[in-house]
């Protein structure tokens, strides 16, 4: 087993990661940003998804928009 120096680390961290063939379209380009929801928060955040007909992750991504963009504006 070789062992990975600090160096080793660094080069592979510096380096474009590969393009993965299995990475759907819609998740290329994109970054995680996980949140751990109360399970009260996530019942109301899954029935405002269901009335506005959208998915959990639109609904995250436009209000998430929203905020940055009132709080950029004042």
């Amino acid at each position: 087993m070789m062992k990975r120096t600090l160096a080793d680390v660094a080069r592979r961290a510096a380096a474009p990661s590969p393009a993965r063939a299995d990475v759907p379209p819609s998740r290329r380009d994109r970054k995680v940003f996980p949140l751990y929801l109360t399970p009260e928060v996530w019942r109301r955040f899954k029935l405002a998804a269901v009335t506005r007909d959208m998915s959990m992750q639109a609904l995250a991504i436009e209000a998430l928009e929203e905020k940055l963009s009132r709080d950029e504006h004042g």
